[in-house]
């Protein structure tokens, strides 16, 4: 038995041995910019967003769209801050009356524009943040500023996260390191950083994969259940999860445990949004209304695709069609080629909400997040020709949508 005495010269011995807190963040320094989270991830992502800053700055000597005269007049679309306006565009104003004032309905849901629409994650994040603010600070530009750092954090923080699942299922540093590259240089990889709910989603859907690798299926429920209340593709993620559950117990039905009640968590999330809208409109389907006066969940989806790509005013999108067909080209190869057909079918549900919503613009703000296909294509890049050619479109297609994002043209 080890007397008093000793126990403290023990603990002396101990405490003197730990480095002082300078010389543990020394190293932690130390480690963080001798990593490849430096190199292929924070400095990237940090160059790229100056250089978009750079041409937002650029973009005020070009013509703006003159049908949006009134912000051109103004200045700005909702602040006066320019590093926080420029990121700042078309449904951030949606998303931010739900941080303000809550969802509200009009008298007619199908027919009028409202919030409902718009599912209360990311909102709800950026007013539960800002609660501590006195109510005379909380101005606008403070619930941006907001929005956009979590954002940016919820990016980076997916990066992380999906460059060591790439590592782990693929044992290549260089199949990560293109993907997240080429992710961060997608034509709306812009969006990760904006006001926009796109981070956090694709956040919740990395992790969801990245538990659910490591059979935590009830933290892969909570990822998947959370996204489901993001986006409203967010629910198709239980197909992959299933997939994945099933895969684990060799799909032998007598092996399912208890821990499958865990993927409730999906229908109880979602049932809660749905109270949480009958209770301002007295309407159960509030939420479909409200979604039909966007356009969305038209059942002419073939007319609605020609009669989009032969209109003059949706000319840009064209490229969007393109880029489309090669992620359905990435998913049939993630289907057959990566360790688990999950990863497909995580990309397939993904590629069929344009089809359910029967709009066929802006879809590359719906593949952006689609991050099996960033696998494949770093896997497909692995000649440095064919990665930077395919790095230099991205960049020069987002340069581009991104000028027309801060002049009021609207892309997504």
């Amino acid at each position: 038995m080890v007397d008093e005495q000793e126990k403290m010269s023990v603990q002396t011995q101990l405490e003197s041995s730990r480095p002082g807190f300078s010389a543990r963040l020394a190293g932690w320094l130390k480690l963080f910019f001798a990593s490849w989270v430096w190199q292929h991830l924070l400095f990237p992502f940090i160059t790229s967003r100056l250089v978009l800053t750079l041409i937002a700055w650029f973009g005020q000597y070009f013509i703006a769209n003159p049908g949006y005269d009134r912000y051109i007049q103004k200045g700005y679309f909702l602040s006066t801050y320019f590093p926080i306006d420029i990121w700042s565009r078309w449904d951030t104003i949606w998303y931010l009356s739900i941080v303000k004032n809550g969802y509200v309905p009009s008298a007619n849901l199908t027919t009028t524009y409202t919030n409902l629409a718009f599912f209360p994650l990311f909102p709800d994040l950026v007013r539960l943040i800002t609660l501590p603010f006195p109510i005379k600070a909380s101005s606008v530009s403070i619930y941006l500023a907001v929005g956009l750092l979590i954002s940016n954090l919820f990016f980076l923080a997916a990066a992380y996260l999906l460059y060591k699942m790439i590592v782990q299922i693929l044992h290549d540093e260089g199949i990560a390191q293109r993907a997240i590259l080429l992710m961060i240089a997608f034509p709306a990889g812009f969006f990760f950083s904006t006001f926009y709910p796109e981070s956090l989603f694709l956040f919740l859907a990395v992790a969801l994969f990245y538990a659910g690798l490591r059979k935590r299926w009830l933290l892969a429920a909570l990822c998947g259940a959370l996204a489901a209340i993001t986006r409203p593709q967010g629910v198709l993620l239980g197909l992959p999860l299933a997939w994945m559950y099933m895969e684990a117990r060799g799909w032998k039905l007598r092996a399912i445990r208890a821990d499958v009640v865990s993927f409730l968590l999906f229908p109880i999330f979602l049932a809660g949004h749905w109270i949480e809208l009958y209770a301002v409109t007295g309407d159960w389907l509030a939420l479909f209304h409200a979604q039909a006066a966007w356009g969305r969940f038209s059942s002419l989806f073939l007319g609605n695709l020609i009669q989009q790509l032969s209109s003059a005013y949706l000319y840009p999108f064209r490229v969007d069609i393109g880029l489309y067909l090669v992620f359905i080209a990435a998913t049939v190869f993630a289907l057959f080629k990566l360790p688990s057909k999950a990863f497909g079918i995580s990309a397939l549900a993904m590629l069929t909400m344009p089809l359910l919503s029967g709009l066929w613009f802006s879809l590359s703000r719906y593949l952006v997040t689609i991050f099996p296909v960033f696998i494949v294509l770093g896997w497909a890049t692995r000649r440095r020709e064919v990665y930077i050619l395919l790095l230099a479109f991205f960049i020069a297609l987002q340069a581009i949508y991104f000028f027309g994002w801060t002049g009021y043209y609207f892309i997504a």
